[in-house]
């Protein structure tokens, strides 16, 4: 839900306050879950998106007690699965500010609107990088292919860290969604 420079943002935060032994990975892991690049997106439930109804209407959140329950023993161990944890908590939190907060609710499913919010990202990832000073130093992890992780989905880690590069180049415009404040 939130842009990869987002969740890099936010684990820049959530670093200097949790002691890790590995930060590439934890990194990584906050990531990763978006690290879809050429399956259709909708067959693969890298988020461990729940659909649930409540009150006659219908919701989705990202399940990450389903993550924990199944991940329990490595979470607190693995950074891979911290970080990935911590980004399953993050869209929940983006999505109620988005559908809640920011009023787009009458928006979700709308092709325009996902234009915007990508465009937006792009533009918006200029001032997070600058502000929060983040670099594009990630790198595909010692034995990642032998990494229990990828039980949810074989990650194309090596392709979506080569995407990954465009988020660190220039976009100029105007965000229609956000605004920079937001940003913090």
């Amino acid at each position: 839900m939130a842009s990869r420079i987002m969740h890099l943002c936010i684990s820049r935060e959530l670093e200097e306050i949790i002691r890790l032994d590995n930060v590439n990975n934890f990194r990584i892991g906050h990531i990763l879950p978006d690290a879809v690049i050429k399956a259709d997106k909708k067959q693969v439930n890298t988020h461990f998106i729940r659909a649930f109804e409540e009150k006659g209407k219908y919701y989705r959140i990202f399940d990450y007690y389903a993550f924990y329950d199944r991940f329990r023993d490595v979470i607190l161990r693995n950074e891979i699965f911290l970080g990935y944890y911590f980004h399953l908590i993050e869209d929940n939190i983006f999505r109620n500010v988005l559908y809640s907060d920011l009023n787009m609710m009458n928006r979700r499913g709308d092709s325009g609107f996902l234009k915007e919010l990508y465009s937006d990202y792009r533009i918006l990832n200029n001032i997070i990088i600058k502000k929060y000073l983040l670099k594009n130093d990630l790198y595909l992890p010692k034995s990642f292919a032998d990494c229990k992780i990828n039980d949810i989905y074989n990650f194309e880690l090596t392709d979506f860290l080569e995407d990954l590069k465009r988020d660190f180049h220039k976009t100029q415009g105007k965000p229609e969604i956000f605004t920079e404040s937001i940003t913090g």
